[in-house]
């Protein structure tokens, strides 16, 4: 059985693993926020910041493609792709 996977669990997730990466506590972001020229983030962060984001929701970071990758460019725009690959299996927990 496939585990719940939604906006509600992954979103604060993204949000708090932004904050660690950008090294911000306080920082603002929202779904329509710029990974890279509002947040600041380099592509290196983006890479961390899926990473982290997946090794915390028990996901498969072999599961994401490079494609997956560049077409990432705000907090949104992470949140549905994890979303989508929650849904679809590429959870780790996805077998259970």
């Amino acid at each position: 059985m496939l585990s719940s996977v939604t906006e509600a669990k992954v979103y604060p997730v993204v949000e708090s693993v932004i904050r660690i990466i950008a090294k911000e506590p306080q920082l603002a972001c929202g779904p329509e926020s710029n990974l890279l020229t509002d947040l600041g983030l380099s592509s290196i962060n983006v890479v961390m910041l899926l990473t982290e984001a997946c090794e915390q929701l028990d996901f498969d970071i072999f599961n994401f493609s490079e494609s997956d990758l560049s077409s990432l460019k705000t907090v949104g725009d992470l949140v549905r792709l994890l979303e989508i690959k929650g849904m679809t299996g590429a959870g780790a927990d996805a077998a259970s």
